[in-house]
């Protein structure tokens, strides 16, 4: 957010107001005095003065654009999109105004509107690096990945910072080049120990090489200063299967789906946790839930066919089977639903205990990926999807 530059000190503010007490309809002195008490992070005193400004002129465009500022310093959101709308429209396309509404609306979620208010004031000639990053975030929630990395590397450039590097890496890793993106956040977290978005990264392609206590410790990481971050709740529940604390799992699974409703990635994980517990009923329901949510992803069929298997629903389960490998002939779920139809025939106990087996070796014998590798695998690519992104930071 772009605030004026301003001498924060206690005495120059006292200074001013005495002057103010000689000259009170002087308005560039009064902007002069909310600028300096916004910046020094007295918010209401910003606010007053401002305010007394607009009662004088209620139109003053300057006070209310500094006023939308004040608004976006205490995560007032609404209301400041609500000011800065209603300025004059030669206003609004003053590149610090169109900058400070594309914040507004990032931090109500308003994607598509929030670039564009981003990309007019970059057009306008605002190229600096919190632009950049902005534009990456709303690209990234809209799915257009590869932007956004170019976006955020453009930051990166124009100003060197260990945040933005640490979610260049986030962004390596959601364009599908996570050993890229170890790399990258390997050097940030030298440097940074702490950062989140390299942490997550670690964490996760600590999953993917088995490397399970460096992905634990780096989720912890992550999960100590954002208890509710979904996608690493996932990476938890992940770590906790792997180490068959299956009842943790489960609960911790909840908890990421509970973060990201509309990722199937994280209701299909939920569903192979429910089975190791011998939930058959719960895990169903998570699958079909899965489906609902996205029919095209072929883990979804092919786990709720190895519940029907696993139950017994022979018929049910081949149609499941069915479903699922004309999306993807060679994933988990197929391999493992066919398996247990093959060697169990409804024998519901032993086929549940064949699950626990299937953890750490692959269906069948045939070499392929075992469970948990399927489970990171399709996690990780589907959180990219949708609603797994770093929370945006909060502004001071």
């Amino acid at each position: 957010m772009n605030t004026p530059a301003a001498d924060n000190s206690a005495e120059r503010i006292q200074k001013l107001l005495g002057f103010l007490e000689v000259d009170p309809g002087n308005l560039t002195l009064r902007i002069t005095i909310a600028d300096l008490q916004h910046a020094s992070g007295d918010f209401g005193a910003a606010e007053t003065s401002l305010r007394m400004i607009l009662d004088m002129q209620p139109g003053h465009a300057i006070a209310r654009s500094r006023l939308a500022g004040v608004y976006l310093s205490q995560h007032r959101f609404d209301e400041a999109e609500a000011v800065l709308r209603g300025l004059d429209l030669a206003v609004q396309q003053v590149p610090a105004v169109s900058h400070n509404l594309g914040l507004s609306l990032v931090y109500q979620n308003k994607w598509p509107e929030a670039l564009a208010a981003l990309e007019a004031a970059a057009a306008g000639g605002m190229d600096d690096a919190e632009n950049l990053t902005y534009q990456a975030y709303c690209l990234h929630h809209l799915g257009r990945t590869e932007e956004a990395l170019v976006k955020a590397s453009a930051a990166l450039e124009r100003a060197p910072d260990d945040r933005v590097q640490g979610y260049v890496s986030l962004l390596q890793m959601d364009a599908g080049d996570i050993k890229t993106a170890s790399r990258t956040a390997a050097r940030v977290l030298e440097r940074d120990p702490q950062n989140i978005d390299a942490n997550l990264v670690r964490g996760w392609w600590g999953l993917e090489t088995q490397e399970i206590d460096e992905a634990q410790e780096c989720i912890d990481r992550v999960l100590a200063q954002r208890p509710d971050d979904p996608r690493s709740l996932l990476g938890k529940g992940l770590v906790q299967l792997y180490n068959q604390q299956t009842p943790e799992a489960v609960e911790t699974l909840q908890r990421a789906v509970q973060g990201m409703p509309q990722s199937p990635g994280a209701w299909v994980t939920l569903g192979w946790a429910q089975i190791a517990q011998g939930d058959l009923p719960g895990a169903e329901k998570t699958f079909r839930d899965a489906i609902a949510i996205e029919r095209s992803f072929g883990e979804t069929h092919g786990g709720l066919a190895s519940v029907l298997a696993l139950a017994g629903r022979a018929d049910e389960a081949r149609e499941s089977i069915r479903k699922a490998r004309g999306l993807n002939k060679e994933g988990f779920g197929v391999v493992f639903a066919m398996t247990v139809l093959m060697a169990n025939s409804g024998k519901q106990e032993a086929a549940t205990r064949l699950f626990g087996n299937m953890l750490l070796r692959s269906p069948g014998g045939t070499g392929g990926m075992t469970l948990i590798q399927a489970v990171q695998v399709f996690s990780r690519r589907q959180g990219r999807k949708g609603g797994t992104l770093p929370v945006l930071p909060r502004r001071k």
